[in-house]
């Protein structure tokens, strides 16, 4: 199948790392309500897109953290078992992290994405693993296959049920669950930034020939409410589930 990519994504700048650029088409009130979510946090920064990079926020689901990762008052009011829909900046920015004099941030790398493989080797995704792991949902994300040293053939890929870029179909079959880890970042008096990375694992066959790389697709909701029960699942009772997923659908864009 051929598509033609969304006009603002039609520009030569594509040199992303995997996974580098997402669709979220939704609105807040669209995603709360097809994905069951008890409230929302940080709504008022995030605008649906077709393209979607680094550094933009994108929707993330989580469970209540009173006791990890911050809390606020809405979540204070949550149940236990309660699902929130927190959009977040997409590119980690570790709790540690400085920040100069004159306010800007002293971040050293651009962890948009972290390796599965390697995420107990790390001291910025380590101590993340036990408490405050998170999926972040979207229509898809875009790879590109190199054809040459300059040509790249863009492709857009989704759950495999139909590609939802062209449409508005309300409806949790067409959402992409990507395995994540977030963490917040508190500065001088009330400032906090909640920022997320997309774990990624090894390709599938059928997709090595795009990338090598792909994200941890979530595929069904029983591995999903595994991933967001901190609580009850160690990091080690989810690693099996960080393997990659066979079913995506890759459509090729003109």
């Amino acid at each position: 199948h051929s598509y033609v990519l969304p006009l603002e994504s039609q520009t030569s700048n594509f040199n992303w790392r995997m996974c580098g650029r997402v669709a979220s088409k939704s609105s807040v009130a669209v995603l709360q309500r097809v994905l069951g979510a008890a409230i929302v946090s940080g709504g008022g920064s995030y605008r649906p897109g077709y393209n979607m990079g680094p550094g933009s926020h994108i929707p993330v689901l989580r469970k209540k953290s009173s006791k990890y990762g911050g809390s606020n008052d809405e979540e204070t009011k949550m149940e236990e078992n309660d699902t929130l829909l927190h959009v977040m900046k997409w590119g980690l920015i570790p709790s540690y992290t400085k920040q100069s004099e004159d306010g800007k941030l002293q971040t050293q790398f651009n962890l948009i994405n972290a390796r599965s493989e390697g995420l107990t080797k790390s001291g910025a995704f380590r101590r993340l693993l036990q408490k405050q792991r998170c999926v972040v949902v979207v229509d898809g994300f875009y790879e590109w296959e190199k054809l040459g040293a300059k040509k790249k053939q863009p492709y857009f890929i989704h759950t495999g049920t139909q590609p939802s870029l062209e449409s508005d179909i309300d409806n949790k079959s067409n959402l992409l669950h990507l395995a994540a880890l977030y963490d917040v970042w508190r500065g001088k008096g009330e400032e906090e930034i909640y920022s997320v990375t997309i774990l990624t694992t090894a390709s599938t066959k059928d997709f090595s020939r795009i990338y090598h790389r792909m994200p941890v697709v979530l595929s069904d909701q029983q591995r999903i409410d595994k991933w967001l029960n901190c609580e009850n699942n160690s990091f080690d009772d989810c690693v099996s589930l960080l393997s990659p997923f066979k079913k995506v659908g890759i459509f090729r864009m003109l």
